[in-house]
């Protein structure tokens, strides 16, 4: 196949650009299992574990940062680069329910930060006077 070639069709272009697996993206990582245990039995993953590891190894290194996170989610719950099969209702369900227990933690993170800055202001207040 060349290199120079005219407009190839989405899945082509996919293949092409994809790179090569890695036997870490066959397995789930220790760490990932690890993660796996602090999250509430409710919405373990066990579909995704068993067909996507790799996925989960990702979310797994991403779940502490909750920017790349939010990225790594944008990714996989929505098709920008087209002409793609999607998950299977249950694993996309399952990233669903990952997804909005991270946006829960995050806004719970921000209502106590929230709350921390409003403790500390009457205490600066009272400083100044």
């Amino acid at each position: 196949m060349s290199v120079v070639q005219a407009n190839p069709g989405a899945a082509e272009a996919d293949r092409i650009w994809r790179r090569s697996a890695s036997p870490f993206d066959k397995q789930l990582l220790i760490a990932t299992v690890a993660w796996m245990r602090k999250l509430p039995r409710v919405i373990l993953p066990l579909a995704t574990a068993q067909r996507f590891p790799r996925i989960l190894n990702r979310l797994a290194r991403s779940w502490d940062a909750p920017h790349m996170l939010d990225g790594v989610f944008k990714e996989l719950l929505h098709d920008e680069r087209g002409g793609r099969e999607g998950f299977p209702p249950a694993i996309y369900s399952e990233l669903l329910q990952l997804h909005d227990y991270h946006c829960w933690l995050k806004r719970k993170r921000a209502a106590r930060r929230a709350l921390a800055r409003s403790a500390q202001e009457p205490v600066a207040a009272q400083e100044k006077a």
